[in-house]
């Protein structure tokens, strides 16, 4: 049973769309996938989802008559209204740019697109709309060495992303909410020793029958905050409308 915590990104596909191809990235990552070809059944989806944290993916190549009628279903229905939109495709010309950057819109994964840059603008929006605190700091995939210990010893698992204030793990390991943790995180020529506590578990499996869980970090020093907000905001920028 879907946890009311678990995220969800809902694409917005008209006939013929074509961007529900990319849709399989976001679902292996941990997000529910639902689709909707008219503002309609986008309405009923949305309504349909009551406090969980979701997002809407549009692509650009849409008919352009229906994004004032979009944008407004967003700011009705999502917790963050048009900040938790993401456009999938290319803006051809400064008016185009304009138009999406007018209404709100912060968000764009450029065509061509890299798994990582899709995820990427998906936990961008996500985070806009978070119920966590440690979720509302920018976040970004990564694929960083990690070394993580808890009260029963050494955990497994693989960073999925990561902020200054905290990260989420993939893990078949399920520690209790509140549990200590030690973490070492390698990011370019830095080893970060950081300290933290398990703040939110996710039930929906992932393709390897794995759960997830979210880490909120104790007070970062000075010097390792900068590393981790430098190394965010660069991954940022490829997605930053």
């Amino acid at each position: 049973m879907m946890n009311r915590f678990d995220p969800y990104a809902l694409f917005f596909d008209q006939p013929e769309g074509g961007l529900l191809k990319d849709a399989l990235v976001v679902s292996r990552v941990g997000v529910e996938v639902l689709a909707a070809r008219s503002l309609e059944e986008a309405r009923q989806i949305f309504e349909a989802q009551g406090q969980r944290p979701g997002i809407l993916l549009f692509s650009t190549e849409m008919d352009r008559s229906v994004l004032p009628a979009l944008v407004h279903l967003a700011e009705t229905t999502l917790s963050a209204g048009v900040r938790s939109m993401v456009a999938v495709g290319n803006l051809e010309g400064r008016s185009a740019l304009r138009e999406l950057r007018n209404v709100g819109v912060k968000w764009l994964v450029q065509t061509p697109f890299t798994d990582d840059e899709l995820h990427l603008g998906v936990t961008q929006a996500l985070a806009e709309g978070s119920w966590e605190d440690v979720r509302k700091s920018r976040r970004a995939p990564i694929t960083v060495p990690i070394t993580l210990h808890g009260p029963q010893g050494y955990i497994a698992g693989k960073v999925q992303d990561l902020s200054v204030q905290g990260l989420f793990l993939s893990s078949s390991e399920r520690p209790e909410v509140g549990a200590r943790l030690s973490l070492e995180l390698v990011i370019g020529d830095r080893t970060l020793a950081l300290s933290g506590s398990v703040v939110h578990l996710s039930r929906r499996l992932s393709p390897r029958g794995e759960v997830g869980f979210g880490v909120c970090f104790d007070p970062v020093g000075e010097a390792d905050a900068r590393t981790l907000r430098e190394f965010v905001d660069a991954r940022m920028d490829s997605v930053r409308l």
